[in-house]
């Protein structure tokens, strides 16, 4: 069942690309003016904008085919929605900046939709007569599991009339011809877009008998962004706050004449209600606090805000010796822990993945009232971990972070490199090798994350348990240091990263790697991980671990415990700081 529905899935794709290919704007190379004629550039899309197709082909009896755009990105990418009126099919596909067709997503089994790579182009703008273009694909088939290569030719032939059931356009003609290089067979079709209708009115694939433009409406454009309201507290030239308190609660609306698609503080995504209500916690240091406010609605306008908040500590407090002000000093830790053993693929199964991130979240709550005020932790295991929870938390959780905290991040699972592109991916709950794309996290969505997180965080913390996390490559920062342990973990600013294993190494669990009796299991490096923060680390024996001495006998203890096979990686940008305090005080 699975395997017909993705032959039915790739001949739409490759069968029916200019009947779904909405308005791509990308100039190509090639470009020769011939006949005079009009010179058409490539259209604004709009929310709402709907196209009804009817067509047929040898596999399908004939369906109508309705596609409409939910979402226009800020960047000028957009999202198609289109179902079909028998109600069998319905999928989503995702156009990038470009206007090409990057993505698309079956909405009745979740699974990713095949596409050429790289992505194909069947309308090249500006248009004109006599323009051409080309370009080379390859398509993976799934019926047989092969990637298939073919070379694609354009040229606009003409601008005539047209006529379908949903009117009369002037159309340019523009002729395809595609040959697949593995059997060296060409085929050619031809299909008018309309300037008018925003699309393709007509075609003739080889593969179809005939599809058609029955019906659209194009919608107005939304050109107003966004107002950002701050209700509270009250503003002068920003905010000014007179406390002694970390934490000050911002609150606001945004209002627009459409949707209002998301709103973002300092880069982390903030809930609205129906109304557009808003509510922000925000974690403040002493002085002024700049707090960046942007807003985009579904059509893509932005709107951006700047807010000050000025945090003043009382006379009576500032009259005190300095000294009094930073020690003891208590920073909060927020740590995310993710781990997978069960993946929604079987084959994929760990054995101690998940016990891992139970374990590393547990030790670091264990540090609360100790070295650190306050620990919030959030564990996701095993189903939890799909791609979309793993960057929502990302922002909602460690988005709370203040300047002064500290952050952690460990990820138990499977890492792997994407074998055409080279990069690298962790393996979340539903990914495999074939939708590794769409379904896999890629560090550098990690990455850009983190880097959002540094502009509000000066100390985040990553310890990687997965195969070949030693190649990544991550975001590093200046800073400077300092020496008493009060001050140090305040001053210690930076991206401090632990991997399990160089490049091409595996990550080795065992069962006889049990750092507390209830333990199953772990990975030899969570294992190292655990004995080091538990106190073992403290080799200058005085009162807490640093991240030097634990980076240093996680290095130490991995290779011995697996003779040599895993060698842990490290790249540390900032000075040492306090990880986990070894006594009370």
């Amino acid at each position: 069942m699975i395997k017909r529905f993705h032959a039915v899935v790739i001949v739409i794709l490759i069968s029916l690309p200019a009947l779904f290919s909405l308005g791509f704007e990308t100039a190509a190379a090639g470009e020769v003016r011939g006949a005079a004629g009009p010179v058409v550039q490539a259209p604004k899309m709009v929310v709402g904008d709907t196209w009804v197709f009817s067509g047929w082909s040898k596999i399908h009896e004939t369906d109508t085919y309705t596609s409409k755009i939910i979402e226009v990105k800020p960047d000028g990418s957009y999202v198609v929605e289109t179902e079909s009126k028998k109600g069998r099919r319905a999928f989503l596909r995702y156009f990038n900046s470009e206007r090409e067709l990057v993505k698309g997503i079956d909405k009745g089994s979740r699974r990713a939709m095949p596409v050429a790579v790289p992505p194909l182009r069947e309308v090249s703008f500006p248009l004109f007569v006599g323009k051409k273009w080309s370009s080379e694909k390859t398509y993976l088939k799934s019926r047989d599991g092969k990637n298939y290569h073919y070379r694609f030719t354009y040229v606009v032939k003409d601008h005539e009339t047209v006529t379908t059931p949903a009117g009369t356009f002037q159309a340019f003609k523009i002729q395809r011809k595609h040959h697949n290089l593995d059997i060296d067979k060409t085929g050619v079709s031809e299909y008018w877009y309309s300037p008018k209708a925003k699309v393709i009115v007509k075609g003739k694939p080889h593969e179809m008998q005939g599809r058609v433009l029955i019906g659209y409406s194009l919608a107005s454009p939304d050109t107003t962004p966004p107002t950002i309201t701050i209700t509270s507290p009250s503003m002068e030239r920003g905010i000014t706050m007179v406390k002694t308190v970390k934490q000050a609660e911002i609150r606001g609306l945004v209002t627009d004449e459409s949707e209002v698609k998301w709103l973002k503080i300092n880069g982390n995504q903030v809930n609205l209600n129906d109304t557009g209500e808003f509510s922000y916690l925000a974690s403040l240091s002493e002085g002024a606090n700049r707090f960046e406010f942007q807003a985009t609605d579904i059509h893509g306008n932005v709107a951006r805000k700047t807010v000050t908040v000025e945090h003043v500590l009382p006379k009576a407090v500032l009259s005190a010796p300095l000294k009094a002000l930073t020690s003891p000093y208590q920073p909060a830790c927020w740590v995310l822990s993710i781990g997978i053993s069960d993946y929604e693929n079987q084959g994929l199964t760990l054995r101690f993945a998940d016990h891992d991130a139970k374990a590393i979240a547990h030790i670091l709550k264990d540090q609360e009232g100790d070295l650190f005020s306050e620990v919030f932790v959030k564990t996701l295991i095993n189903h939890q971990c799909t791609r979309a929870t793993i960057m929502e938390s990302l922002t909602s959780h460690l988005g709370k972070a203040g300047p002064d905290d500290v952050v952690f991040i460990f990820v138990a699972g499977h890492g792997v490199r994407h074998k055409q592109t080279g990069s690298y991916y962790f393996l979340t709950y539903n990914a495999d090798v074939n939708n590794l794309i769409y379904e896999g996290l890629k560090w550098s969505d990690f990455e850009e994350a983190i880097k959002i997180m540094s502009t509000n965080v000066n100390k985040v913390v990553m310890a990687l348990d997965t195969c070949h996390a030693g190649s990544m490559k991550a975001y590093l920062r200046g800073v400077q240091g300092g020496e008493d342990l009060a001050l140090v973990l305040k001053q210690a600013s930076g991206l401090y990263i632990l991997a399990s294993s160089k490049a091409g190494e595996e990550s080795i669990e065992r069962e006889h790697f049990k750092f507390s009796s209830e333990a199953k299991g772990h990975g030899a490096f969570t294992y190292a991980l655990l004995k080091g923060l538990s106190g073992e680390a403290n080799f200058d024996g005085d009162t807490y671990v640093s991240i030097h001495e634990l980076f240093k006998y996680v290095a130490k203890l991995v290779p011995r415990i697996t003779e040599g096979h895993q060698h842990p990686y490290s790249r540390i940008a900032g000075t040492d700081m306090p990880i986990a305090a070894v006594q009370k005080r």
